[in-house]
């Protein structure tokens, strides 16, 4: 499978690794080169940094002003649960342990990225505050996918992309349905379990070959 430049060079110079094998890298290229404009870009879920950097590199390489805003609570105690059954390795607990450093290590070149530690519920910003585009990669138990969609619909004006949408993560396929249920939202692509929904009336149509039509 062909990398893009931009996730190619990400990934290489990465501290940590990138969530899940870094499969959602080239739809979050895709959803800010596609749609990102002019806008600030939201990341629910950061991890050690990668998919906000493909995100800040690919505002930067389309000439797109924003900010890519990113939330993140960065607790060792709050990563996936089978850590905790099966345990860290000490390389991993450290890793962990210093998230934030590391992830404000690899974010450093890129003055387009905003941290903010912090849980998305209760919403850590202004309610106001509106986003272009949005990656929701959080939490993904219990109530806090479909609390992060919630959220995210409300204040993004183009398009979601949500991740780990499939039956091995429940809570989040419960996100899932929301957002196709929403009146204002509706899906577009499905690949490598993330998903991406457009905005109703936000000037893309779609011909009956596909094509996206401005």
């Amino acid at each position: 499978m062909q990398v893009s430049p931009i996730v190619f060079e990400t990934v290489c110079r990465l501290r940590g690794w990138p969530g899940a094998a870094g499969q959602s890298l080239d739809a979050v290229e895709h959803l800010v080169s596609m749609y990102g404009g002019d806008g600030d870009h939201l990341e629910i879920g950061s991890l050690f940094g990668a998919s906000a950097i493909v995100a800040a590199r690919t505002k930067l390489s389309k000439h797109q002003n924003g900010k890519v805003v990113c939330i993140d609570p960065m607790l060792t105690d709050e990563q996936e649960p089978y850590f905790h059954v099966e345990g860290m390795t000490p390389v991993e607990k450290l890793f962990f342990d210093n998230q934030e450093l590391i992830f404000r290590e690899s974010t450093k070149p890129f003055s387009n990225i905003e941290f903010v530690r912090a849980r998305s519920q209760p919403w850590p910003l202004d309610p106001s505050k509106r986003f272009t585009t949005a990656f929701i990669d959080g939490w993904h138990y219990e109530d806090g996918p479909l609390m992060d969609a919630k959220i995210v619909a409300k204040i993004t004006d183009v398009a979601i992309l949500l991740d780990d949408v499939g039956p091995h993560y429940p809570d989040v396929y419960k996100a899932f349905k929301y957002l196709v249920g929403h009146p204002k939202w509706y899906p577009i692509s499905m690949a490598n379990y993330s998903a991406i929904f457009l905005k109703v009336n936000n000037g893309v149509k779609f011909t009956t070959n596909g094509k996206e039509q401005y």
